[in-house]
């Protein structure tokens, strides 16, 4: 199947693609449920999740009964506690629904498994992850809700587990919902620090964080980040692409340094695991009390949804292992693979003529580093790149937050 799409020069049609999941299953994923979940995880009463409120506690105990669905990955069961504090200018509403500091003193990840049914293959793990924690309130008691970030990420992952239960796989998959990820990506070292799988034992891991918001109404874009670590590893997922609804954009993932997600904690290991950071960049209402149900666009969550589980299937059948070598230097290829972020933003009705003139400025700048074969051909990539994301994820949709439609609304 790689042979076939690497040999064909453009994204040939669905019909002529070699099926890694039946439609059946692509068409079972079940949309109102993952809008149901997140709208449970994002109301007000839940007070934005902060660790050690009660609203986290019922989160926690919402996501229990989610997972239960599927095998414990633990002899104790679904939950994994572990010792853990909360950043000091967390706010949180108390049992009597009142303004509080936040206090914490333990933390739980949140572990499921969907079990390899090959003999030797059983014992490898890909790990789907998604934190279920987020900022509480502000000393006012305004709610972070938390919606893009990342409660439609978490039943976006179950859902995906719905899938491949009907699925037979080579390789086990883990889902991992991990807690304290707002405090410092607490949960993910927590779960690598206690060896809960050998590390030997991961394929590779995947943070899905943020998701559920496209870069522009209309603009639905994908960037992956960490796959240039793991140079095989991201030939697999390119060779992948055409089976992808939206624009699919690799991008190097020191363009964002000041961000972060559990995947990074994957690099740190001694050997580094191989890890992914899938992410839906439409920034607008990040870390805000505005980032509410309201804004997830499920049209952009299906589209993205649908691609991980063939992707996801497509390696738990596979017998290929992949080594982390580390963060490569920008290079012109790291500018070739950003630029679908970049050509999918530039296509949108949204831009002012101001604002797609600078964008098809951006675009010229990377296409002339591609001719070029040159990464200096922008003179200072870094800052290229990190100004090209910050307009494009943040300040563009901020600019254009548009209308949300109808969640389904072909019904």
């Amino acid at each position: 199947m790689i042979l076939l799409l690497a040999c064909t020069g453009s994204a040939p049609d669905d019909d002529a693609l070699p099926e890694i999941v039946p439609a059946e299953v692509l068409d079972s994923m079940d949309w109102r449920r993952v809008q149901g979940l997140t709208e449970l995880l994002t109301d007000d009463s839940l007070g934005g999740r902060v660790p050690g409120s009660p609203g986290h506690a019922a989160a926690r105990d919402l996501l229990l009964g989610e997972l239960s669905a599927f095998e414990p990955y633990l002899e104790e069961g679904y939950g994994w506690d572990y010792a853990s504090s909360v950043p000091s200018d967390r706010w949180m509403l108390d049992e009597d629904g009142q303004i509080a500091p936040a206090t914490n003193e333990t933390s739980t990840n949140l572990l499921a498994l969907l079990p390899g049914s090959d003999p030797l293959l059983s014992s490898q793990i890909i790990v789907v992850m998604a934190h279920y924690d987020h900022l509480g309130v502000t000393e006012e008691g305004e709610v972070f809700n938390g919606a893009f970030d990342d409660a439609v990420g978490v039943a976006a992952v179950i859902e995906l587990g719905h899938a491949l239960q009907q699925l037979e796989l080579d390789r086990s998959v883990l889902l991992l919902l991990t807690d304290d990820e707002e405090s410092g990506l607490v949960g993910a070292d927590e779960f690598l620090d206690a060896n809960l799988v050998p590390h030997e034992d991961i394929v590779f891991g995947i943070s899905v964080d943020p998701m559920g918001r496209g870069v522009l109404p209309d603009a639905w874009p994908l960037a992956l980040m960490g796959l240039e670590r793991s140079p095989e590893l991201l030939a697999q997922w390119e060779a992948l692409v055409p089976y992808s609804e939206v624009p699919v954009a690799f991008v190097h993932r020191e363009i964002l340094p000041i961000f972060a997600s559990d995947q990074d904690r994957f690099y740190e290991q001694e050997p580094a695991i191989p890890a992914v950071w899938f992410t839906s960049p439409g920034m607008a209402f990040y870390h805000t009390v505005g980032d509410d149900s309201e804004t997830i666009d499920y049209r952009s969550v299906r589209a993205q949804s649908r691609w991980l589980l063939q992707v996801v299937a497509y390696f738990a059948n596979d017998d290929r292992v992949f080594e982390d070598h580390g963060e490569p230097e920008l290079g012109p290829e790291h500018a070739a693979g950003a630029r679908p972020l970049i050509a999918s933003v530039a296509e949108s009705s949204y831009l002012t003529d101001f604002e797609r003139a600078e964008v098809q400025t951006m675009l010229a700048e990377l296409d002339e580093v591609i001719e070029a074969d040159d990464i200096n051909a922008l003179g200072n990539p870094g800052a290229f790149f990190f100004d090209a994301i910050k307009r494009l994820c943040f300040d563009l949709p901020a600019a254009h937050p548009g209308d949300i439609p109808p969640p389904f609304p072909e019904d």
